[in-house]
């Protein structure tokens, strides 16, 4: 039989976030386990806007996977992304 192992939570930090930021308990506890600690940070976690993500071009690979895509619709190949 499989056990699941969960990481130890601070359960008043996390009882504390879930007050500030109106979500469950156990979902501000995840929250705090991926790093995320204040309501602003979580916020742009959870709703992230456009204008702050990252171009994608800077994405490591990315170069390389433009010039495979170009190929394939040269090609007309099908593509699995």
């Amino acid at each position: 039989m499989k056990r699941w192992l969960t990481p130890t939570s601070d359960h008043e930090a996390a009882a504390a976030l879930a007050a500030a930021t109106g979500l469950p308990a156990p979902v501000a506890a995840a929250l705090l386990r991926r790093g995320l600690k204040g309501a602003t940070e979580i916020d742009r976690f959870l709703s992230p806007r456009l204008s702050a993500v990252e171009d994608p071009v800077r994405l490591p690979g990315m170069e390389a996977a433009v010039g495979r895509l170009e190929r394939a619709c040269c090609d007309h190949a099908q593509v699995v992304i």
